[in-house]
């Protein structure tokens, strides 16, 4: 394992020397740990699973590492080591421990990442990844999902994601693939696919090297989704046509295979090729029926909806996609059901019948803001703002833009402002379109 050694000044290495030669066995092996791992901020159930001591021994040992001024907190209660005290750190544990028990340390904390990223993934799509990605054991000491929101868990943890993702690339950890798959759920809501591509890039090239087939399956379905999210299909097309042709061979992974085919179908439609893509939406559809899961059902007939509104069929799109938004209602998921609710809006809209896709744009909007789903409430306030101006109420609509334009701009999410500017600019073009519009805040659709 490579740790690059900042080297301390004399005297502050005095200093740490003694803090350090006070601490207990114990105390002492967790600072060590502390310094072999990536991530800039971690929890106290983190550094439990980093160094397999329970919660509560370590919180004690972190008060005491406190108290000797060998970490910091920060105001949530995680553990910070400034650059020099994780040099030292990392130093001591290079000179004092076996190499091997650093790597065990290492991936026990990628191991409880994983578990905790697809508990996030469970919670907002739960049973999305199915039997093929359940956890190997229980996972321990999850954070408080009652206190704090799982997606306000994955906004602070993201940095620590990828640091452990890319430290498992350079060091060859196979199991450092999941942390990308089973951010999936979280991804689509928060939309910021261009900084998400380089996570699914590591992922499957840590994939490719284990030489696992449903790794590389399941982290080229997840690639080829990002590629479609940025519109790039042909390249998507490709690495979905893989994983589909892995995922037949593999034989036992049926919600993976049926993912695959969803979003094939999704990336075909994108490209024009409609009866291919009903033909490749069929085979989810059949599978998530024959399991008897709507939440999957109701993804795929929304897919299929979508395809059916591109080609002309808007009459069949409107009865699929009502379908769809009842197999949501079969699920407690306020984000399903936000999504079809959106679906519904827009194909209304595009009817001219503005009233009822404003009844659905507000059911949207509501459900996102109870589940804490900005960037969704956002687009439903843009959607709102485009259904009002289509009813004539100018007023209501450019609040309702305004409101659109805030939320993206405290998400930092500069694209999206600027599409809102120009969908309010441009709502006459939109409201002759049908779904393959200029603008992707329109046409972005569908869940992996």
């Amino acid at each position: 394992m490579t740790v690059i050694v900042t080297e301390q000044p004399p005297h502050l290495r005095a200093v740490l020397r003694l803090s350090y030669g006070a601490l207990s066995k114990e105390d002492a092996r967790t600072f060590r740990l502390l310094g072999i791992q990536p991530c800039r901020t971690l929890g106290p159930e983190a550094i439990a699973a980093l160094t397999g001591a329970d919660l509560v021994q370590t919180r004690a040992t972190l008060e005491t590492l406190r108290a000797y001024h060998l970490i910091e907190t920060t105001p949530d209660g995680r553990v910070e080591l400034h650059n020099v005290l994780h040099s030292y750190a990392a130093d001591r544990a290079m000179i004092e421990d076996d190499p091997g028990e650093l790597d065990t340390a290492r991936r026990q904390l990628l191991a409880w990442y994983a578990e905790t990223v697809a508990a996030v993934g469970d919670l907002i799509a739960p049973g999305w990844a199915g039997p093929a990605l359940a956890p190997d054991r229980d996972t321990r000491d999850l954070p408080g999902f009652a206190v704090l929101n799982p997606l306000s868990w994955v906004d602070i943890e993201l940095a620590s994601v990828f640091a452990l993702t890319r430290s498992a690339a350079q060091h060859g950890d196979e199991d450092g693939w999941k942390l990308a798959v089973h951010c999936l759920p979280y991804f689509y809501l928060h939309k910021q696919w261009r900084a998400y591509l380089e996570l699914f890039e590591l992922g499957t090239e840590i994939a490719r090297k284990a030489d696992d087939p449903l790794a590389i399956a399941r982290s080229l379905h997840g690639l080829g989704w990002t590629l479609h999210e940025l519109r790039r299909d042909r390249d998507a097309l490709v690495l979905l046509r893989e994983a589909m042709r892995l995922q037949q061979e593999i034989g036992h992974d049926g919600w993976g295979r049926a993912w695959t085919g969803h979003a094939m179908g999704e990336s075909l439609s994108a490209q024009g090729q409609h009866d291919e893509a009903l033909l490749v939406l069929a085979g989810p559809l059949r599978h998530f029926k024959a399991v008897g899961w709507p939440f999957g059902t109701a993804i795929v007939l929304a897919s299929t909806a979508a395809t059916l509104d591109r080609m002309g069929r808007a009459d069949d799109a409107l009865n699929v996609a009502v379908e769809a938004l009842n197999q949501s209602y079969r699920t407690n998921v306020f984000t399903l059901q936000s999504l079809i609710h959106r679906d519904l809006g827009l194909l209304h809209l595009r009817k001219e019948a503005a009233a009822r896709a404003l009844i659905h744009f507000n059911e949207a909007r509501e459900l996102r803001a109870r589940s804490v789903e900005r960037w969704g409430e956002a687009e439903s306030q843009l959607h709102c703002g485009v259904a009002l101006r289509a009813l004539g109420l100018e007023a209501e609509a450019r609040d309702a833009f305004a409101a659109a334009r805030s939320i993206f701009a405290d998400l930092h999410d500069d694209e999206a402002v600027a599409e809102v500017e120009s969908i309010a600019d441009s709502v006459e073009s939109f409201l002759n379109s049908t779904g393959d519009t200029s603008f992707p805040l329109i046409t972005r659709v569908q869940f992996s």
